[in-house]
Protein backbone atom coordinates (compact mmCIF):
# COMPACT_ATOMS: atom_id res chain seq x y z
CA UNK A 1 0.00 0.00 0.00
CA UNK A 2 1.38 3.36 -1.02
CA UNK A 3 -0.54 6.29 0.45
CA UNK A 4 -4.09 6.12 -0.88
CA UNK A 5 -3.23 3.51 -3.51
CA UNK A 6 -3.22 -0.28 -3.31
CA UNK A 7 -1.47 -2.23 -6.09
CA UNK A 8 -1.79 -5.97 -6.60
CA UNK A 9 -0.02 -7.83 -9.39
CA UNK A 10 -1.14 -10.74 -11.53
CA UNK A 11 0.38 -12.56 -14.47
CA UNK A 12 -0.29 -15.10 -17.16
CA UNK A 13 2.78 -17.31 -17.63
CA UNK A 14 2.02 -18.26 -21.23
CA UNK A 15 -0.95 -18.58 -23.56
CA UNK A 16 -2.38 -21.72 -21.89
CA UNK A 17 -1.61 -21.33 -18.17
CA UNK A 18 -4.17 -19.81 -15.80
CA UNK A 19 -3.75 -16.41 -14.16
CA UNK A 20 -1.77 -16.18 -10.92
CA UNK A 21 -1.49 -13.51 -8.23
CA UNK A 22 2.04 -12.21 -7.64
CA UNK A 23 1.43 -11.45 -3.96
CA UNK A 24 1.62 -13.93 -1.07
CA UNK A 25 -1.73 -12.57 0.15
CA UNK A 26 -3.37 -13.96 -2.96
CA UNK A 27 -6.11 -11.65 -4.11
CA UNK A 28 -6.96 -10.06 -0.76
CA UNK A 29 -6.51 -6.30 -0.46
CA UNK A 30 -7.92 -3.51 1.74
CA UNK A 31 -10.43 -0.94 0.51
CA UNK A 32 -8.60 2.05 -0.95
CA UNK A 33 -9.49 5.22 -2.88
CA UNK A 34 -7.28 3.95 -5.73
CA UNK A 35 -6.83 0.26 -6.60
CA UNK A 36 -4.37 -0.74 -9.32
CA UNK A 37 -4.34 -4.22 -10.82
CA UNK A 38 -0.88 -4.59 -12.39
CA UNK A 39 -0.94 -7.25 -15.08
CA UNK A 40 1.86 -9.00 -16.94
CA UNK A 41 1.31 -10.96 -20.15
CA UNK A 42 4.17 -13.40 -20.62
CA UNK A 43 2.50 -15.13 -23.54
CA UNK A 44 3.04 -14.86 -27.29
CA UNK A 45 -0.50 -13.57 -27.96
CA UNK A 46 -2.45 -10.52 -26.79
CA UNK A 47 -4.74 -11.18 -23.82
CA UNK A 48 -7.68 -9.22 -22.45
CA UNK A 49 -8.30 -9.53 -18.72
CA UNK A 50 -11.80 -8.73 -17.48
CA UNK A 51 -12.83 -7.68 -13.98
CA UNK A 52 -16.46 -8.41 -13.07
CA UNK A 53 -18.56 -7.81 -9.97
CA UNK A 54 -20.55 -10.49 -8.17
CA UNK A 55 -23.57 -9.93 -10.42
CA UNK A 56 -21.45 -10.38 -13.55
CA UNK A 57 -21.35 -6.65 -14.31
CA UNK A 58 -18.22 -5.49 -16.11
CA UNK A 59 -16.04 -3.29 -13.90
CA UNK A 60 -13.02 -2.96 -16.18
CA UNK A 61 -10.83 -4.53 -18.84
CA UNK A 62 -7.10 -4.56 -19.53
CA UNK A 63 -5.70 -5.67 -22.89
CA UNK A 64 -1.99 -6.44 -23.01
CA UNK A 65 0.09 -7.29 -26.08
CA UNK A 66 2.62 -10.15 -25.81
CA UNK A 67 5.37 -9.61 -23.24
CA UNK A 68 3.87 -6.38 -21.94
CA UNK A 69 2.72 -5.07 -18.57
CA UNK A 70 0.02 -2.57 -17.69
CA UNK A 71 -2.38 -1.33 -15.03
CA UNK A 72 -6.13 -1.38 -14.63
CA UNK A 73 -6.76 1.50 -12.21
CA UNK A 74 -10.07 1.65 -10.33
CA UNK A 75 -11.38 4.45 -8.13
CA UNK A 76 -13.33 3.75 -4.93
CA UNK A 77 -13.77 0.01 -5.55
CA UNK A 78 -16.16 -1.09 -2.78
CA UNK A 79 -15.56 -4.03 -0.46
CA UNK A 80 -16.63 -7.32 -1.98
CA UNK A 81 -15.54 -10.18 -4.20
CA UNK A 82 -14.64 -9.67 -7.86
CA UNK A 83 -13.81 -12.06 -10.68
CA UNK A 84 -10.68 -11.40 -12.76
CA UNK A 85 -10.48 -13.67 -15.78
CA UNK A 86 -9.05 -14.23 -19.23
CA UNK A 87 -11.88 -15.40 -21.53
CA UNK A 88 -9.36 -16.83 -24.04
CA UNK A 89 -7.96 -19.36 -21.54
CA UNK A 90 -10.54 -21.78 -20.10
CA UNK A 91 -10.39 -21.94 -16.29
CA UNK A 92 -8.14 -18.88 -16.07
CA UNK A 93 -9.73 -16.84 -13.32
CA UNK A 94 -8.90 -15.33 -9.96
CA UNK A 95 -10.99 -13.91 -7.14
CA UNK A 96 -10.13 -10.43 -5.92
CA UNK A 97 -11.36 -9.85 -2.36
CA UNK A 98 -11.54 -6.21 -1.29
CA UNK A 99 -11.79 -6.14 2.49
CA UNK A 100 -13.64 -3.35 4.35
CA UNK A 101 -12.40 -1.60 7.47
CA UNK A 102 -14.61 -3.62 9.79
Amino acid sequence: RLGDRVTIGFAIADDQQPLQWNAPTGGEIPVSPVTALHGANRGRESHTFLLEGTGGEMIGALTLPPWRQGDLVLLDLPAGAYRLHDPAVPGSELTLRVMGDG
